[in-house]
Parts: C-alpha cells; structure tokens; sequence
C-alpha cells in the first residue's frame, strides 16, 4: 500500500489520490487502510513520502560516496532520475513535488513530510559540500542552489515531457558549483 500510494501521490499530488485509488492500487480491501493506518490516508501518505524520501536519500547518497566527485556524482543521480521519469512517460519526476505543489488542499503532516524529504536532501548536499572545503554557510547556499536547480529541471522535465531540462542541468553543475 504505500509503495502505491507513493506512486500515486508523485503522478497525482495528495488531492489528486483519492482513498478508491489508494486501495485499487495497493490491491487491498478499504477495511485494511485503518487497520494498517487508524490516521487513514493522511497516515499512509505521509508513510509514503517517507518511504520515497528515503528512496531518494539513499540514491543520492550512493552516487555521491561512490563519485569521484560531486559533478558526477550528481549527473549520476540526475542521469538515474531522467531514467526513471522517461520510463513512466514523464508521470515521475520528483516524489514530493506534487504534494508540495498542491500544499493548499494537503494536510500539515503530510505538507510537513514533504518539507522534511527536501530538507533531508539538502542536508546531503551540504554535507558533501563540506567535504569539498567549503565553509558551512557557503554550503548551505550552494545545496539550496543545486536543490532548487534539481527540483525545477525536474519539474520542467515533466512539463515538456523531455529529459532535455534535466540534461541541461548536468552540463552546467560544475559552472554552477564553481568548485575551481
């Protein structure tokens, strides 16, 4: 159930995953929701945010420990993620975006959850930053830029249906760093 309510809540948002679809999707009768999630779907989609998050945390974490640096590995990730969105037909792009988008109809936990998985990624991104020499506020406002970055060639990827956005973002993250 929350592998397909994490699917559903990346193509369609929170307002967008109606509870019919949830449990079409999952497979399950309606009885089980409260059973495994007495907070119904304001649970399982904050359960399924968390499940992508970390998803992508460890995506991330992987190509940029296994990197030998951060420009790749961050076109690594980038790469994987074009991958990953083409193959849905563009329906995929970033798992918490569109909850994020469509804050106003989202409940504050599942808003929050959302908030927390990008917070989680541009903890990374400092981090890695800090490994690179540079001072804890410079990497601060360089993992916002490269997050902000991601997060809108993704969303453009999406919109135009083509991995171009996202490409064009590999071949500038080095300019974009400036790690000279």
């Amino acid at each position: 159930m929350i592998a397909a309510a994490a699917e559903m809540l990346e193509r369609s948002g929170y307002a967008g995953a109606g509870i019919n679809e949830l449990l079409e999707a999952g497979k399950a009768p309606r009885g089980s929701l409260y059973f495994h999630f007495p907070g119904g779907k304001e649970q399982l989609a904050v359960e399924a945010l968390q499940a992508s998050s970390a998803e992508v945390t460890r995506l991330l974490g992987e190509h940029l420990a296994s990197s030998k640096g951060l420009v790749t590995g961050l076109r690594r990730a980038l790469t994987q993620l074009a991958d990953r969105a083409e193959a849905s037909g563009f329906e995929k792009g970033c798992p918490v975006s569109a909850v994020v988008l469509s804050s106003g109809a989202t409940p504050e936990p599942v808003r929050a959850a959302a908030a927390e998985a990008l917070q989680s990624w541009q903890q990374l991104l400092t981090e890695r930053l800090r490994a690179e020499g540079l001072t804890a506020a410079e990497s601060r406002r360089r993992a916002a830029l490269v997050l902000s970055s991601i997060e809108g060639a993704l969303l453009l990827m999406r919109a135009h249906r083509s991995r171009a956005p996202v490409e064009e973002l590999s071949k500038e993250l080095e300019r974009l760093l400036s790690l000279e």
